[in-house]
């Protein structure tokens, strides 16, 4: 018999979940509209696009926090998707 392995949200370095705004908000208990802010400064990893959808991956959220959130640069993968203006 095969046993199921839970895992938490974002546990997995493979996570392939996509996070809306609104969750990426709650994620770091800030509000929907410093989510974007911090988009514009650099200091959250790119967003994907989807069409008109902006989403983020949950692993590369989970990595960013556990190295303690440090500023994203063009080097290190910041894509510019843009936020609502």
């Amino acid at each position: 018999m095969v046993e199921a392995v839970k895992q938490g949200p974002a546990t997995n370095a493979a996570d392939p979940r996509l996070l809306a705004v609104g969750e990426v908000a709650r994620l770091l208990s800030i509000s929907i509209r410093a989510t974007w802010k911090f988009v514009a400064a650099g200091r959250l990893p790119a967003p994907v696009r989807l069409g008109r959808s902006v989403r983020w991956r949950a692993a590369e959220l989970d990595a960013w926090i556990s190295a303690g959130c440090p500023e994203v640069t063009a080097e290190s993968g910041a894509r510019g998707a843009g936020g609502r203006r």
